[in-house]
């Protein structure tokens, strides 16, 4: 959240997209980046589609291009490389918790609540030390009326990062504001603080 954190991010991905326009592997980080930080999806899917025109078989950009299409309501495009991703590297792959998150998010804003739990914790297991997946099964379980598991998965959240909140979160605008206040919501239900 910090301004000075953003905009050095900001830089180092210009700088990456600049000076390594034909690696799909840092074009398909520098998008990520910047379409956290600027919400130009549309922009960031460019660059995915062209990172994926370099190599059609980069699990880390069809990683963060699932992830960009789910923060854009892309659904089908995020579930179809979510599940590209993980094919083309099936086995422990360290970063597939990205793919999984894009899966969370895709079933969670659809109501699929089930599905996204599923997912979000799979993409728990992938990077138990990663926050944000413990807030996406805190909201599927919370759409399954399943308050317990909600607040279980919210206390882990806290153990994982100690300062995190509703609001923090709801700043970081990732997404449309009707998505985000129905996140927020779910959150604030399974415990967490504002």
């Amino acid at each position: 959240m910090d301004p000075a954190d953003k905009a050095a991010a900001l830089s180092h991905a210009d700088i990456a997209l600049g000076i390594n326009s034909d690696d799909p592997q840092a074009m398909s980080i520098g998008a990520f980046v910047r379409a956290n930080l600027t919400r130009d999806y549309d922009a960031a899917v460019e660059v995915l589609d062209r990172a994926l025109a370099f190599n059609n078989n980069s699990a880390l950009a069809f990683g963060f291009s699932a992830l960009v299409s789910a923060h854009s309501e892309r659904h089908q495009r995020a579930v179809e490389h979510a599940h590209k991703a993980l094919r083309l590297s099936p086995l422990d792959d360290p970063l597939s918790y990205h793919p999984y998150c894009a899966l969370a998010l895709t079933h969670l804003f659809a109501g699929a609540f089930a599905d996204a739990a599923r997912y979000a914790a799979l993409a728990v297991r992938a990077n138990p030390g990663f926050s944000i997946p413990y807030a996406y099964l805190a909201a599927s379980h919370v759409g399954l009326g399943n308050v317990e598991a909600a607040h279980s998965a919210a206390r882990r959240l806290i153990e994982v990062a100690p300062n995190f909140s509703v609001g923090g979160y709801v700043r970081t605008n990732l997404f449309q504001p009707y998505l985000m206040d129905a996140l927020a919501a779910a959150l604030r239900t399974a415990g967490l603080p504002e």
